[in-house]
C-alpha cells in the first residue's frame, strides 16, 4: 500500500516538474527573442540601429597587393644581404 502511495506522489511530482519545465522553456524563448533584445537596446541602453552599414573589403583602396608585398620582402632581404647602398641599387620598383 505504501509503495502505491509513493508512486502516485512521484507521478504527481513529475507532472508538476514537467509543467514547470515547459513554463521555463517558454519564458526562456521570450527572453531570447530578437524583438525584446532590440527594444531593450534602444529604450534602456540608448542604442540605435544604423541606417547604413559599411564593410571593408580585403582589397580595399590603400591595401597592398600580393605583388607589392612580395617586392617589399625582396627589398628587405636584399638590404639584409647586401647592405642598404647595394639594396637601393638592386631595388625592383
Amino acid at each position: 500500500m505504501k509503495a502505491g502511495y509513493e508512486l502516485v506522489q512521484a507521478r504527481a511530482c513529475l507532472t508538476r516538474l514537467e509543467k514547470e519545465n515547459e513554463l521555463l522553456r517558454l519564458e526562456m524563448a521570450q527572453l531570447k527573442s530578437p524583438q525584446r533584445i532590440q527594444a531593450i537596446a534602444e529604450k534602456q541602453l540608448g542604442m540605435i540601429k544604423p541606417q547604413t552599414v559599411y564593410m571593408a573589403a580585403k582589397n580595399a583602396t590603400g591595401a597592398k597587393s600580393a605583388k607589392e608585398t612580395n617586392l617589399e620582402k625582396v627589398a628587405v632581404r636584399r638590404s639584409i644581404l647586401f647592405g642598404d647602398a647595394r639594396a637601393e641599387a638592386h631595388n625592383i620598383r
